[in-house]
């Protein structure tokens, strides 16, 4: 039986509405979720376009973010907006404990990146820091 319907826009092609419509249903939850938002197509056109239920902060924008104001202000901001619609912001590709640090002085708690776990099939690998 089908629970839900989970569909990731990623920054390589555009988002078409048209496949949208025909799978929602009102029988069936349907959340979206913005991948690598930043870069690409997964920009601030689809937000006006289609509110998605996560926002994913790519990683070229979490890059040695503790030490690029540019970045800092770009998190900050996109902080600010999913707060302010209620979506969960999760950042992508945080590999370092001071990009890691400077992320959730701001406010962000939910993170993905090779800091915590490398990808694996089927689970996540053990999670270590060496402070």
């Amino acid at each position: 039986m089908l629970r839900q319907i989970v569909y990731r826009s990623k920054s390589t092609n555009p988002l078409d509405f048209s496949q949208l419509d025909s799978i929602a249903s009102d029988s069936i939850p349907f959340n979206q979720q913005n991948d690598d938002f930043g870069a690409g197509f997964a920009g601030l056109s689809l937000l006006a376009q289609f509110l998605p239920d996560k926002i994913k902060l790519d990683r070229a924008i979490t890059n040695d973010i503790h030490e690029d104001g540019p970045r800092q202000a770009i998190a900050h901001t996109v902080l600010e907006f999913a707060n302010s619609m209620g979506i969960p912001l999760i950042v992508e590709g945080v590999e370092t404990i001071e990009e890691w640090l400077w992320l959730q002085n701001i406010g962000i708690r939910q993170f993905q990146g090779y800091l915590f776990a490398r990808p694996t099939l089927n689970g996540i690998g053990r999670i270590e820091f060496s402070v």
